[in-house]
């Protein structure tokens, strides 16, 4: 059995600390100081720095730095050119005194290591660390790209959002007063036509109202108000607005909810919101004249309230992505009914934030029975 030189033991050791500073769960430039402390330690060197540069050009970037001064540096003129110098030609020691390398190049920028004072024995371990920034700032400039992308997207959407519910609600208004025979009678093809623009503009309403919400959620700006409330009172609004659907499609409705469920700790506005929405899904993916059931009952300190349908369900491989933005299965029978992916991924959004949980369980062909909690506004004795 071999054993590995106690001096290479301990330049392993030290990279292991190097590497476990770049990935702390702290700022950005908090990680780099934290990697050069352990460098400078390991490699037993008074000072070193993280300098972002142009080789050619005159910007010069501090990132982060140990035992040096930043103003001494940057206001150094000779020291400057000396670094372009060694990354134009060698990338390696400049001379007794010092060393700098290369870690990472984007563009005309690189990203540079100085070590002061380090001595050739030390070059080696150095290198292996350059090796680990460079992952590092690859690693940070990825996640900023992302993080930029995802700000734009968000912005898009909110100025998308916007500028729509204008329009939309000018071309509701004047179909309502058509459709009231407000300029004179309409005959049966006008009274189809502009029924056709009311319905459509109803479901791009829903649509804009979800990316908005979903929207304000991502970025923290949906408000919840949280307020003791009967849920009976919630599920009744939300039973009512689906009415004259299940009327239409001879659905028969079943609820299960005891008269004296206690109050729960929620927002009646978006409890309502999320009854609407499992009701719904129940409803356009159930055949007609197949029963649908609202179940409510307390479980510990939590109202759990289910929505069961006896409609397709939902295969196992679509399960895992039920509720993902956007994501709808390719089954044919789902994809005949109108739909965006959003309401389930806004609902468990609402019921999360409401401080609760939503999940389902569901066979294909047999149906789905998708339920949610919510703490209760006076908490029971266990």
């Amino acid at each position: 059995m071999t054993h590995n030189p106690p001096q290479l033991e301990n330049s392993l050791e030290s990279l292991a600390q190097m590497s476990i500073a770049l990935a702390e769960a702290l700022e950005y430039p908090q990680r780099l100081q934290h990697f050069l402390e352990q460098l400078c330690t390991a490699a037993s060197i008074p000072g070193a720095c993280i300098l972002q540069l142009e080789v050619d050009g005159e910007a010069v970037n501090w990132l982060a730095g140990v035992g040096l001064s930043r103003d001494a540096f940057e206001a150094s003129a000779p020291l400057q050119q000396w670094l372009r110098s060694r990354l134009r030609n060698s990338n390696g020691p400049g001379g007794e005194d010092a060393a700098v390398l290369a870690v990472h190049s984007s563009g005309s920028l690189v990203t540079a290591l100085y070590l002061q004072a380090i001595t050739p024995q030390a070059i080696p371990l150095a290198r292996a660390a350059a090796a680990a920034l460079s992952l590092a700032i690859s690693a940070e400039q990825l996640r900023q790209e992302v993080e930029q992308a995802h700000q734009a997207r968000q912005k898009f959407v909110s100025v998308v959002t916007h500028e729509l519910r204008i329009p939309m609600t000018s071309i509701k208004g004047y179909t309502d007063l058509l459709l009231q025979g407000i300029v004179g009678p309409l005959t049966p093809d006008q009274q189809n036509f502009l029924t056709v623009i009311r319905n459509n503009v109803d479901r791009m309403s829903v649509l804009v109202s979800a990316l908005s919400d979903l929207n304000r959620m991502e970025t923290a700006r949906l408000r919840i108000n949280l307020a003791p409330l009967q849920p009976q009172v919630c599920i009744q609004e939300a039973v009512q607005a689906l009415h004259a659907a299940l009327e239409e499609k001879r659905q028969r409705l079943v609820i299960d909810a005891p008269a004296d469920l206690p109050a729960v700790q929620a927002d009646q506005a978006r409890l309502v919101q999320v009854l609407s929405a499992l009701l719904h899904n129940a409803h356009l993916y159930s055949p007609a004249n197949t029963e649908i059931g609202l179940a409510a009952r307390v479980e510990a300190s939590q109202m759990v309230i289910s929505v069961q349908d006896h409609g397709v369900g939902i295969s196992p491989q679509d399960q895992p992505r039920i509720f993902e933005a956007f994501f709808r299965s390719e089954d044919t029978a789902i994809r005949e009914h109108p739909g965006w992916g959003l309401s389930l991924r806004v609902a468990r959004g609402l019921v999360q934030m409401m401080q609760g949980q939503m999940g389902f369980e569901s066979q294909p062909g047999q149906g789905s029975r998708f339920w949610f909690s919510l703490p209760l506004a006076v908490q029971r004795e266990a």
